[in-house]
């Protein structure tokens, strides 16, 4: 395991890189365990700031909010899930869901 800033709260995190999809799983003192693929990581970094800490904040408490056997996944969206084209309605850039720590 390697250490990095948390994408999330910006504590110093452990996170292992993960290759299918790409990006990494993180244990976070602070808001506990989570993946994040590496398009999401991104985005997060390219936001305004106020956008990015109204963001990051909802992030974390859904990270907290995980059950036993849940890990938080936040990913960009497959092309079937895209519901905006960014004028009229806001493109989706991230989703986030639970998935059971057996998947």
């Amino acid at each position: 395991m390697e250490n990095q800033k948390c994408p999330l709260c910006d504590l110093v995190a452990s996170f292992k890189s993960v290759h299918s999809p790409y990006g990494r799983l993180f244990s976070c003192k602070e808001c506990s365990d989570f993946f994040i693929d590496s398009a999401s990581e991104s985005y997060l970094l390219e936001i305004p700031e106020v956008t990015r800490t109204e963001a990051r904040n909802k992030l974390i408490e859904l990270a907290k909010s995980s059950r036993n056997g849940q890990l938080l996944v936040i990913r960009e969206p497959r092309n079937d899930e895209i519901h905006g084209d960014g004028h009229g309605a806001a493109k989706l850039r991230m989703l986030t869901e639970w998935k059971s720590r057996s998947e």
